[in-house]
């Protein structure tokens, strides 16, 4: 099974955890070979995850996955926050940070700098540098980082 299903079919298994847990899944990767594989699940919640709730949250999805049996062989689980510079992937990356100063690239090459304003269910609304209002369809943003303050 090629690592691009197993992460769905690990997204599928514990889903219904994080959505009872309130979590939202921010990504899932998988790392290494089979029989000596990392998998590293990445959670979020509103104001920040902390580490006692990963460990918590470690066990339950280690038993959901021993349970199935989707992971051959050994294998170390890692779930913990993206961290504060992690990438903005989904449309809830960029509402929950509405407010802050954000890098954009696009598909098209562009690239802005600038403040999230408002955030819909297709489009990203932005102050950038200049002063000006531009909106890009989501779908169209390659990537998103947040700028950290020096």
């Amino acid at each position: 099974m090629d690592n691009s299903v197993k992460i769905e079919q690990i997204r599928t298994l514990i889903g219904p955890l994080l959505e009872d847990e309130e979590v939202e899944l921010i990504d899932i990767e998988l790392k290494g070979n089979v029989g000596n594989q990392v998998l590293r699940i990445f959670v979020d919640v509103e104001g920040g995850i902390n580490l006692s709730r990963c460990e918590s949250l470690s066990r339950e999805i280690s038993s959901i996955l021993d349970m199935d049996d989707v992971m051959s062989g050994k294998y170390r689980l890692e779930v913990s926050s993206p961290g504060i510079d992690r990438p903005l992937k989904t449309i809830n990356d960029f509402r929950r940070n509405t407010g802050k100063r954000i890098g954009l690239q696009l598909q098209d090459g562009r690239s802005f700098e600038g403040t999230i304003d408002v955030v819909d269910d297709v489009k990203i609304s932005m102050v950038i540098d200049s002063g000006d209002h531009v909106k890009f369809p989501i779908d169209q943003v390659v990537s998103g980082k947040i700028i950290l303050p020096f």
